[in-house]
């Protein structure tokens, strides 16, 4: 999920939904009042949004259309709802308008890059969200990862390159951000790149407070590498690192199912 969805996740969140009913409500009114108000179906309209009413919403838009109130937020408004209504071509047609009229707005190129990847389009949604992270003042996490998801998908010459280099600029941008580090990890792994996932991992494990997980899954590569000899050592550590865990925490079932598959690795690595 993205940085749109994820603030629009956010707005729902802040404002429930019993608060926006109330909302809707009081803008439902105010068009009794005066029906031919064109702001007052836009705001509607996005209230519809974060309520994901977006049938409604689109026909909120729609008015504005049909009434010449043709500008960026109901443009938008208009994609967003032809997204969730599973009509992402007529998405494409909306959010096109919007960057006709301002080539950087950034929530824009974000949902066309949304767009193109529900499209299928993977190479043009990773090149458009490239360009909203380089325009971006301070970009998420998520931007990086949908890039690095998209170019994953993309068929096009050189794009697992583009899919490693993204992630590697996005640590190098933002730092060492843990979700981007394990998905460079995956990228390495996927590639065949295992002796770069290793130094990725190493250098996780370094930084981590709780190393168990890291050095498990640090094993896990040296497996795949057929290392045996180093996988036991980073085994035989989460080992050692479970058993001075309190109490408490040795008793947690994330860090019992481990123990356990542990245990199991270090059997088949001594057959």
């Amino acid at each position: 999920m993205n940085c749109l969805i994820g603030a629009l996740l956010f707005s729902c969140f802040v404002l429930s939904h019993g608060d926006l009913d109330l909302r809707i409500l009081e803008k439902s009114n105010q068009i009794a009042s005066d029906p031919l108000d064109q702001e007052l179906y836009l705001e509607r309209g996005e209230l519809y949004i974060l309520h994901e009413e977006y049938l409604k919403a689109k026909l909120d838009f729609t008015f504005c259309l049909d009434h010449k109130l043709d500008n960026i937020h109901v443009l938008l408004g208009m994609s967003k709802s032809l997204l969730y209504l599973n009509s992402p071509d007529s998405a494409l047609q909306y959010v096109e308008r919007v960057l006709t009229l301002e080539q950087t707005h950034l929530s824009a190129l974000e949902l066309k890059g949304t767009i193109l990847s529900a499209l299928g389009n993977y190479c043009a949604a990773a090149t458009t969200m490239e360009q909203l992270i380089s325009l971006a003042e301070r970009p998420s996490p998520a931007l990086f990862l949908e890039a690095s998801k998209d170019w994953s998908s993309c068929i096009e010459n050189g794009s697992s390159q583009k899919e490693v280099k993204i992630l590697e600029d996005g640590i190098k941008r933002i730092g060492t951000i843990g979700v981007i580090q394990k998905q460079l990890v995956s990228s390495y792994k996927r590639l065949g790149r295992y002796e770069d996932a290793i130094q990725l991992m190493s250098s996780i494990i370094e930084q981590s407070n709780l190393k168990i997980r890291p050095y498990f899954e640090r094993a896990q590569l040296y497996i795949e590498m057929h290392s045996p000899d180093k996988a036991k050592e980073d085994l035989n550590m989460s080992l050692s690192l479970i058993d001075k865990l309190p109490v408490q925490k040795k008793s947690l079932a994330s860090i019992e199912n481990m123990r356990s598959e542990i245990v199991v690795l270090l059997s088949e690595l001594k057959k």
